[in-house]
C-alpha cells in the first residue's frame, strides 16, 4: 500500500498521474496532507479494557463491558442498551451518550470535550459522573484527587437508576428531568462548577448536593436546584 510518506517522495508528474488513473485531485491530495489530515479509522466496539490512543467512535454493544483506563479516544462514545462502560482518567475528544442502559455504568476523573446524554437508564442501573474526591459506594470508588472537565452540556432525563454528578467542571449547562431512582437512592448534583445553566423539574425526589453546594454561573431553576445555597 502507498503511504503518504512514499506518496510524498514521488515526483510531482508521477504524483498527478497516479491520480488521474484514481480519479482524484493533485490539489486535493496536497491539501490534505498539509493540513495533517487523512480519512478516519473505522470504529472501535470496545468489549475489553483499552488503554492509550483508542480510534473512535467507540461503540459499547449489547452485553459488552468496556473499560477504559488512561485511554484517549478520538471521537464520541455510544453505549447502546445493555452495554457497561467504565472509565477513569481517559480523555473523549467528543460525546458520551446512553439511553436504556441496563447495568451499572460510570466516568471517574478525566475529560469528556463535549456534552454528556445519559436518559432513560433502567432500574438499578446506576450512572456516574464524578470527579475526584472522597466519594466511596457510588458505582466504583473514585477517591483520588483529580478532575472531570466536561466541555459541553449535561443533561440527564428519564433514568430509573441511581443517577449521580459529583465534583466535575461543566463548561455548559446541566439538565436533569424526570428521573425516579429506586426507593432509598438520589438524584445527586455534588459540588459541581457548571459554567452555563442549572435546571431541574419532574424529579423524584428531588435532586440533592448532598451537603456539597454547586457554582453555577448561568441562572438556576426548578425544585431544589433554583436555591441560591443548591
Amino acid at each position: 500500500m502507498l503511504n503518504r510518506t512514499a506518496f510524498a517522495r514521488l515526483s510531482s508528474d508521477c504524483r498527478s498521474g497516479l491520480l488521474a488513473r484514481l480519479g482524484i485531485s493533485l490539489a486535493l491530495v496536497t491539501g490534505l496532507f498539509s493540513l495533517g489530515t487523512w480519512p478516519a479509522g473505522a470504529a472501535t466496539t470496545c468489549t475489553t479494557t483499552l488503554t492509550g490512543m483508542v480510534s473512535g467512535p467507540v461503540v459499547v454493544p449489547s452485553g459488552a463491558i468496556c473499560t477504559l483506563n488512561g485511554a484517549t479516544v478520538s471521537g464520541n462514545v455510544l453505549v447502546q442498551p445493555g452495554g457497561t462502560f467504565h472509565a477513569t482518567d481517559t480523555t473523549i475528544n467528543g460525546s458520551l451518550t446512553s439511553d436504556n442502559a441496563t447495568t451499572n455504568n460510570g466516568v471517574c476523573r478525566g475529560t469528556i470535550t463535549g456534552s454528556v446524554s445519559i436518559t432513560n437508564s433502567r432500574p438499578n442501573s446506576d450512572w456516574d459522573l464524578l470527579g475526584g474526591g472522597s466519594i466511596i459506594g457510588f458505582v466504583f470508588p473514585c477517591t483520588s484527587a483529580g478532575a472531570l472537565h466536561i466541555g459541553g452540556s449535561v443533561r440527564r432525563s428519564g433514568n430509573r437508576g441511581d443517577t449521580d454528578l459529583a465534583f466535575a467542571t461543566i463548561a455548559g449547562s446541566v439538565t436533569t428531568t424526570d428521573n425516579v431512582p429506586p426507593s432509598g437512592d438520589t438524584v445527586d448534583i455534588d459540588g459541581n462548577t457548571i459554567g452555563g445553566s442549572l435546571f431541574c423539574s419532574g424529579n423524584v425526589p428531588a435532586p440533592t448536593n448532598s451537603g456539597f453546594p454547586n457554582t453555577v454561573a448561568g441562572a438556576r431553576s426548578g425544585q431544589t436546584c433554583a436555591s441560591p445555597t443548591f
